[in-house]
This record gives C-alpha cells, sequence and structure tokens, in this order.
C-alpha cells in the first residue's frame, strides 16, 4: 500500500506544485521501513499558509494533518484504516488536498 502511495505521489507531485503545494517525499521511509512488520511511506505537503503530512502505512491505515503554517493551529486530523489496495488516492486525498489549497487562497487574498 505505502509504494502504491508513493507512485501515486510521484506522478501527481507536479500537478500539485501548480495548485501551489510543494511536496517534500520522505526518503528517510525507504531505509528506516525495510526491517518494519507494516513499512509506511510519509509526504509532506507546503503552502504559504497551511503544511501538513500524509502517512500510509503497508497495512492500509493513513493519517493526515494540516496545521496553519503561522499558528501552529491544527486545522485538520484524520486517521482511515482497511484502506483497499485498489484504492483511488485521487478521490480518497481530494478533501484534504482541498483545504490546503483553500488556505493558500486564503493566505492569498488576506496579504
Amino acid at each position: 500500500m505505502h509504494n502504491i502511495f508513493l507512485s501515486w505521489i510521484e506522478e501527481k507531485r507536479n500537478e500539485l506544485l501548480k495548485l501551489g503545494i510543494v511536496v517534500e517525499i520522505c526518503n528517510f521511509c525507504k531505509e528506516k521501513c525495510k526491517e518494519s512488520p507494516d513499512p509506511a511511506q510519509r509526504i509532506y505537503l507546503d503552502t504559504n499558509f497551511y503544511t501538513g503530512s500524509i502517512c500510509v502505512w503497508e497495512s492500509g491505515q493513513m493519517d493526515v494533518q494540516i496545521i496553519n503554517a503561522s499558528t501552529g493551529e491544527q486545522i485538520l486530523y484524520d486517521y482511515k484504516d482497511n484502506l483497499d489496495k485498489n484504492i483511488d488516492f485521487n478521490i480518497i486525498l481530494k478533501p484534504y488536498i482541498d483545504k490546503i489549497v483553500e488556505g493558500s487562497k486564503k493566505y492569498k487574498k488576506e496579504f
């Protein structure tokens, strides 16, 4: 599951950048997770207003966090489990991506 997520984010990275979202893929996961019974892939998403992280484990768990970059206030936290190998990350992550983009637009209007 975590490798499916990694492939998805590598494919979508430039598209997200066009929306104003900079994606950082945590490469330490590749080395650290080799020995883990439940390897994971984490990414960070940054805009001028919000920052976030998404972590997907091989077991089908996922957590998403979005925080206000200026105040540190947690805007959103969500946890899902039992994700299916046939998951469409475009669909399941759309509300979170929309929230981050919304924050970036809000920032541009305020400043």
